[in-house]
This record gives structure tokens, sequence and C-alpha cells, in this order.
């Protein structure tokens, strides 16, 4: 099953109109910064209280959220676990709750950097955090992130 194409206004239109707290990580963020990669999905880490996660199920429910194919109805559980990918209408989305290298989400928001996107104030993570992020994944597909992100910090460094 192909996933639809990743609508990043519908996206972020949608969670800020819910009042979700999160900060976008990933290769969305990374391109933000002026990384060159591609990214075909939205990365999010997620404020993990209960009546964020509420906003953030009932925001995602508006886009018909699938599982492997099956549709599902979110609730606050459904963002349990390291990692979880959905697919909505206006693209895939992984809830990634492995923060430990950045400190937890709340250090992640301190850190953050507002993008205006859309009309909307985004929360995109720093370069430092994304770099955390990317060393402490070990996949393969990351070591390109973290060399990237290495060279846009010392053009930052130089700037």
């Amino acid at each position: 099953m192909k996933s639809p194409s990743l609508d990043v206004e519908t996206l972020v239109r949608t969670l800020a109109e819910a009042g979700v707290r999160y900060v976008l990580i990933g290769g969305f963020a990374l391109a933000a910064h002026g990384g060159d990669n591609l990214t075909t999905d939205l990365d999010l880490a997620l404020a993990f209280d209960d009546q964020n996660l509420d906003r953030a199920a009932e925001a995602l429910n508006a886009l018909g959220p699938t599982l492997r194919g099956a549709p599902v109805r979110l609730d606050r559980f459904a963002f349990d676990g390291a990692f979880v990918r959905y697919r909505t209408a206006a693209g895939e989305i992984d809830i990634i709750n492995r923060l430990a290298p950045v400190g937890g989400f709340e250090g992640l928001w301190e850190r953050s950097e507002v993008l205006r996107l859309y009309g909307r104030d985004v929360r995109i993570a720093s370069l430092q955090d994304l770099l955390r992020l990317k060393e402490a994944s070990a996949r393969p597909k990351d070591a390109l992130h973290v060399e990237t992100i290495r060279a846009l910090m010392r053009l930052g460094d130089e700037g």
C-alpha cells in the first residue's frame, strides 16, 4: 500500500489547532536547518503528559490514521513505546520517544528553535540535539545525517 504524500502544512495546522506540544526531529528538522536530505515522513517528539497525548490523539484521528494498513482510533496509549509510526491522510508520522540522549522532552523543548511554517510557530530540534539523537540511533542512514549536521554546525561556527 502506497503512503500518501507528505502534507506538512496539514499536519502542522492540525497539530497547532489541537494545541499539541511537540518538537519536530529527524529528517524534516534537519532540512529546516539547511540539510540537503529528503524525507518522506514527519518525526515528532511529544510532551508526554496525559492532556497533550489526548490532544495529539484527537488531532491525528482527524487525519484517519492507520497502523500496518488497518484503520485505528488513537487514544493517549497509542504513543507508548520507543517508536510508533502511523500513516495518515497527510502522510506518515513517526512518534519518537527515545529521548534519553537529549535528556527527555523538556530539555529538547527548551533547546528547540522556533520556525515560522505555514503561518504557525513550529518547534524544531536544535542541531546539537539532532546530532545526539542521530548518533544514538546508530542506523546506517543516520551516519550521513550525522555528517550533514556536523557540516552545518561548522558553517554556523564560521558565520
